[in-house]
């Protein structure tokens, strides 16, 4: 008979896969972009995106449905408050930069800044009104 100590845990040997292949992922697009890009043919990465992204969202769900992910709580509640934190770091890195091209180069140019800057302010506002309007 045997005990769930003598077991291994298999879920660290998965989680370090996982990390492995998202490292490898945020490596190999860019690098397949800018390489496409000294092609003189930047369209073509259009095209890789156009493929990588619906790819990667066919294996999450496939992924999804065989682990039952979207099923486990714990594991919802610690992916959004984790994309939350990844968003508010984005919105600091962008007001961030947003300041410093201003102050080095000027307000025309950080105008493409500004406009992130606003979108992403006004999304987390409406995300915020909206999570309140609705009672969570």
């Amino acid at each position: 008979m045997t005990t769930a100590p003598d077991r291994p845990d298999q879920a660290g040997a998965t989680d370090r896969r996982r990390v492995v292949w998202i490292v490898v992922a945020a490596v190999l697009l860019p690098v397949a972009l800018m390489v496409i890009g000294g092609t003189g043919h930047p369209e073509l990465g259009f095209v890789v995106i156009a493929l990588v992204f619906p790819a990667l969202f066919v294996a999450g769900k496939v992924s999804d449905r065989r682990t039952r992910g979207n099923s486990d709580e714990r594991a919802l509640e610690m992916h959004r408050r984790a994309a939350a934190f990844s968003w508010q770091v984005g919105l600091v890195a962008v007001v961030a930069t947003t300041i410093w091209v201003d102050l080095r180069q000027g307000v025309r140019a950080a105008e493409p800044f500004l406009a992130l800057t606003a979108v992403l302010l006004a999304s987390y506002v409406g995300a915020l009104l909206w999570r309140r309007w609705r009672g969570f």
